[in-house]
């Protein structure tokens, strides 16, 4: 795989496939610069990939990445929790965009194991997970919190079904209640 488009493009149609294993309906959303609003530029949004209709239960937006897995810290207790990196900019633009419309936005992460993608599997988390990655006062604070680093133990593994179950409930870890988070 040559460049990220192309790893990002084959990470969409991933998350498609899965879709339609999971039998949910949904939209595929493209990025050509013609299909963004002026006010969506003035309002520093960036408009996800996906629009998927969750059945019995209600839509949401997902946007997808194809990321390597990391790991939450360089050094100390939680350097080695495997974690999907997200880069503070593009998140915050993501945020933005779920709080103009108002509708619930997830990440869905696929992996870019080195030697392809595993388009079996989806590791999802909603924004607001994300966002408990980053410590209170850095947040928007790009260089002094460049990466959102998010644990893969703290996202939904989506593989034969969509699970949107909260983590957050039965988490007994509180890596998002970490002091050096």
């Amino acid at each position: 795989m040559n460049s990220s488009i192309e790893k990002g493009e084959r990470g969409e149609r991933a998350f498609a496939n899965l879709c339609n294993k999971w039998k949910c309906e949904y939209l595929h959303i493209r990025q050509d610069k013609d299909g963004l609003s002026s006010e969506m530029f003035l309002n520093y949004e960036k408009r996800p990939d996906f629009f998927v209709n969750i059945p019995d239960i209600a839509p949401i937006f997902v946007e997808v990445k194809v990321k390597p897995i990391g790991r939450k810290k360089e050094s100390g207790p939680l350097s080695k929790e495997p974690a999907f990196g997200e880069e503070h900019a593009p998140f915050l633009r993501t945020k933005n965009f779920q709080s103009k419309v108002g509708i619930a936005t997830w990440y869905a992460f696929i992996e870019n194991t080195g030697k392809g993608l595993d388009e079996t599997i989806a590791y999802l988390s909603p924004v607001s997970r994300l966002e408990k990655q980053i410590h209170p006062n850095r947040l928007g604070d790009f260089k002094g919190w460049p990466i959102i680093w998010t644990p893969r133990k703290c996202m939904n593994r989506c593989a034969d079904h969509l699970d949107l179950s909260n983590l957050c409930i039965k988490c007994i870890d509180r890596i998002c209640e970490s002091p050096d988070i």
